[in-house]
């Protein structure tokens, strides 16, 4: 929630399709609003400090299955979105929870943190660093890069089983969707690497699709698609996806925005650092 004002409606839910370049377009349309809670007294739990703009905020509640999550606000990159709800139908966001309460299913919600210590925006300077994303098609030097990271159930995820979708690119249907993927001899970063057949070629629909699977686990799927622009020289640009599952099976969390491909040799680091930052949600059972 933005100074009170509810998002701008669209057409599907935040964190499932939330790209580098439809955050940019979310961000800009946030750009200079502060963040603001729900009245103070109807907070189902302790306040928490706002670093930025130096108030008290109603963390945003609710539960994957059986936990439950108070979420501060300065991590939160978009609204905090209860299961059944259309963030983009005005009607159903209408009839959206306004209570804040630990019953209230969650449907998914997004942060952004810094990829260097998955830590949030704590400070004028980090908000102006984060700022300097710009126009999301290159990449900020590593010290200074931020990743946005969506969490939701695998129930939410086109409503299949977990490890048939992570791994459906590898069935006849997954073939179909993104051309022949072959698979390499060589592991990358310890991942199974498929690639497309084809080169990349120009424009966004020519683009060569890459999955990265841990097959021990079959828990982590690392999705990239290169294209090369339509302007000589025609250099090529990725984008990756991260998805992997949480140690405990329940939550699927997606880092969407990978810009630079050299980032997936730390995908061990990462999945630690942000199932860290996902307990650091978790409330305690009383």
């Amino acid at each position: 929630m933005i100074n009170g004002r509810r998002p701008i409606p669209a057409s599907s839910t935040v964190p499932r399709r939330f790209t580098a370049r439809s955050a940019l377009v979310l961000l800009i349309a946030l750009a200079g609003c502060r963040v603001a809670g729900e009245a103070e007294k109807n907070c189902a739990t302790a306040l928490v400090y706002h670093p930025v703009f130096k108030e008290n905020l109603c963390p945003k509640v609710g539960r994957f299955g059986n936990t439950k999550l108070a979420v501060p606000q300065h991590y939160l990159l978009g609204p905090f979105v209860y299961k059944g709800v259309d963030i983009w139908n005005k009607e159903s966001w209408e009839k959206r929870p306004k209570t804040p309460t630990f019953d209230n299913e969650i449907g998914n919600f997004a942060i952004k943190i810094r990829h260097t210590n998955f830590q949030p925006i704590l400070s004028r300077q980090d908000w102006e660093d984060y700022g300097k994303l710009g126009s999301a098609i290159r990449a900020q030097p590593p010290e200074n890069r931020w990743i946005h990271v969506g969490f939701e159930t695998p129930a939410n995820r086109h409503g299949t089983p977990t490890i048939p979708y992570f791994y459906q690119m590898e069935s006849t249907l997954g073939l179909q969707i993104y051309g022949q993927l072959v698979l390499q001899k060589e592991k990358a970063w310890g991942l199974d690497h498929y690639l497309g057949k084809n080169p990349p070629g120009i424009g966004y629909e020519a683009g060569q699709h890459e999955f990265f699977f841990d097959s021990i686990t079959r828990k982590t799927k690392i999705h990239c698609k290169t294209t090369r622009k339509s302007v000589p020289p025609n250099e090529a640009f990725t984008f990756c996806t991260h998805s992997f599952l949480t140690n405990d099976g329940e939550v699927i969390i997606d880092v969407s925005n990978i810009q630079d491909r050299s980032d997936i040799a730390r995908w061990r680091e990462v999945e630690q650092g942000l199932q860290e930052v996902y307990r650091s949600f978790m409330v305690a059972p009383r």
